[in-house]
């Protein structure tokens, strides 16, 4: 999660960036992992924005959500600077509630342990340094999301139990 911004100032800026990737086409592979990765930030932003709304004394929701924000804007800017289009956001709004903190914390556990796999799939769809870059970013925070979310998973049913 630290290193975000600066990842983000590196794919993104022109002067930062990797010259031999600027203005080159994505392959249709690795259009299709960028936008299903950004379609994934997109809907951990939503559930977890959602989590928070209805939890406010979860934190660790709080803190995944910016980390996803980030993420979402960091792979925009990847699509944009490959000269694609950023699809619509189909989350926004479009999430229900979890039955309770104990399940909302699981339900994060556990898509931050499938998004971790997720992330090696999408590495494997590039060679290109800034895409990669992304990923291996995503995919580190992935790892410190699922401990968050266990401890998350252990508070919850200490004070369900109460």
């Amino acid at each position: 999660m630290r290193s975000l911004l600066a990842l983000a100032l590196l794919l993104t800026t022109p002067a930062l960036a990797d010259e031999s990737s600027l203005g080159d086409e994505l392959s249709k592979a690795e259009l299709i992992a960028l936008e299903n990765a950004l379609d994934e930030a997109n809907h951990a932003v939503a559930v977890y924005a959602k989590a928070q709304l209805d939890f406010e004394d979860a934190k660790t929701f709080a803190s995944v959500l910016q980390a996803h924000r980030e993420h979402a804007d960091v792979l925009a800017g990847l699509l944009v600077k490959h000269g694609e289009a950023v699809p619509a956001n189909r989350w926004a709004g479009r999430v229900h509630s979890a039955p309770s903190l104990v399940d909302a914390c699981r339900a994060g556990l556990e898509a931050e342990q499938a998004s971790a796999q997720r992330q090696a799939e999408f590495l494997a769809s590039t060679d290109r340094a800034d895409l990669r870059a992304a990923y291996s970013a995503w995919q580190a925070d992935a790892t410190e999301y699922v401990d968050a979310f266990a401890k998350c998973v252990e508070k919850a049913e200490k004070k369900a139990r109460k």
